[in-house]
């Protein structure tokens, strides 16, 4: 059982017992020992200084200590300790060691006097506690003798250090223009209405600027319609307020008017009378830039007699003809609402069917309108014996056939189909054969052919292309 590879279960010996070899098994240490088999003391040889680079924690047998550093005696980091020297000796140098000092040495190692540059008079606004060397001292202050703390003794100034006086006031803030001598400068003066009775008179104003009104006062005068159905006016003399004046024009049955006026006199026009549209009463509102305004009533009359007309029409003559009580009258003749030109005449000779009307116009100015609707013109356009026109459609030249060329005074006459003569040709009596007439004259479109002898006429249409 002192073999190396004793078994102790085993009950044959093989004869492959191995010896025990005690030595060190560290391949690391110095008496390491390839025979051995089993651990023995391992012998390690280094420095055991911890103060040297080269310590070596599990030395056991003392070695040679190595220490890097300045080896030569004298130099500014010579180290006792050193075993070899590595060069980094430094020599010593004496200067200023204070970075804050005007003669700082960077290079110095060994500390020597100090220079510190500055003013040196406790007033000035650079004074400089460690100075030791006398330089420039400055004193600010304002350097602008217009200011109002102007330093004399100033040789420097600051960008913000100059103090001026208020606008419009001297430096002991005395006003530099007080034209009234009231201590309020004139730029600060309160303008406003000094007339204690004004509507807007101000206590507070210290110089009358002419603006003072008087109380808002309105006067109406009233025109009413002249005219049946007509419309009248009403007139406003405005005086004081405030401008610029509002007018509000209240009638009930248009929209309102509003109007900004600075003119003393107002006129709303085109009121319609009362009993035309049953508003008892109108009423206008007038107010000026304050707000202050007031409602005045008032209403519109019309004639009590009516302006009448009425509208007659002549089959046999093809005339319409109206009748009215006014006597000084204007009139105008429409067809289908476009104005005949040249109707001067009382009665119209009717040429085509449509709607006739008339504009007419009394004394007054007063304007009646009404239409008729004429249908029956033509009947005599089939009657081929009485009237014959071709080539229809026509272009140059039309030739007209009528046995009313047998009287006296016939005519041809070429109307528009609103009632334009547009060529007129006289028959002669003495020839009683078809007339070839120019048209070459006129625009296209349908026109109206009439033969009249003084007695009788007859109608019939025709193109032009």
């Amino acid at each position: 059982d002192f073999m190396f590879n004793y078994d102790s279960l085993a009950t044959y010996d093989q004869g492959g017992c191995i010896q025990v070899i005690i030595g060190c098994l560290d391949i690391d240490a110095d008496n390491y020992s390839e025979l051995a088999n089993t651990a023995g003391l391992c012998n390690y040889t280094g420095c055991m200084d911890p103060l040297y680079t080269n310590y070596d924690s599990i030395a056991n047998i003392a070695g040679e200590c190595i220490y890097y550093g300045c080896t030569i005696e004298g130099m500014l980091n010579y180290e006792p300790l050193a075993t070899h020297d590595d060069g980094s000796c430094i020599g010593t140098e004496i200067g200023c060691m204070d970075p804050v000092a005007n003669n700082y040495d960077e290079s110095a190692n060994i500390p020597d006097d100090c220079e510190y540059i500055g003013c040196m008079d406790s007033l000035a606004d650079n004074y400089y506690d460690l100075a030791n060397v006398p330089a420039e001292c400055i004193f600010y202050g304002c350097m602008n003798e217009s200011a109002c703390n102007f330093d004399e003794f100033a040789n420097a100034q600051l960008s913000n250090s100059c103090e001026f006086p208020e606008q419009y006031y001297y430096c002991d803030s005395t006003c530099i223009l007080d034209t009234d001598n009231d201590g309020v400068c004139n730029e600060f003066e309160i303008f406003g209405c000094t007339d204690t009775v004004a509507e807007n008179y101000n206590p507070l104003a210290t110089q009358e600027d002419g603006s003072c009104y008087s109380e808002l006062q309105v006067d109406l005068l009233v025109i009413d319609a002249v005219c049946s159905g007509g419309t009248g006016s009403v007139q406003l003399t405005i005086s004081g307020g405030l401008a610029p004046i509002t007018v509000v024009s209240y009638t009930t049955y248009q929209a309102n008017q509003t109007i900004q006026v600075e003119d003393a006199i107002v006129t709303i026009s085109n009121v319609l009378s009362n009993s035309e549209t049953d508003v008892s009463t109108y009423s206008v509102y007038v107010s000026d830039a304050n707000g202050n305004g007031d409602f005045y009533p008032y209403t519109i009359e019309q004639p009590e007699v009516l302006f009448e007309m009425t509208l007659d029409f002549d089959q046999e003559d093809s005339e319409l003809s109206f009748d009215s009580n006014s006597n000084t009258t204007n009139f105008i003749w429409t067809f289908n609402d476009e104005q005949i030109d040249g109707a001067n005449n009382p009665a119209l000779t009717v040429l085509s069917n449509g709607v006739y009307g008339l504009y007419l116009t009394d004394e007054y100015g007063c304007t009646l309108y009404l239409e008729y609707e004429v249908n029956t013109i033509g009947i005599e356009e089939h009657d081929a014996k009485a009237l014959k026109v071709y080539p229809n459609p026509a272009n140059d030249f039309i030739t007209v056939e009528s046995d009313l060329f047998l009287g006296s005074d016939s005519e041809i006459k070429l109307y528009d189909l609103i009632g334009n003569l547009v060529l007129n040709h006289k028959v002669d009596n003495s020839q009683f054969e078809p007339q070839r007439i120019d048209v070459s004259g006129l625009s296209e479109g349908t026109y109206i052919v009439s033969v009249l002898n003084g007695t009788k006429s007859v109608y019939t249409r025709i193109v032009i292309h």
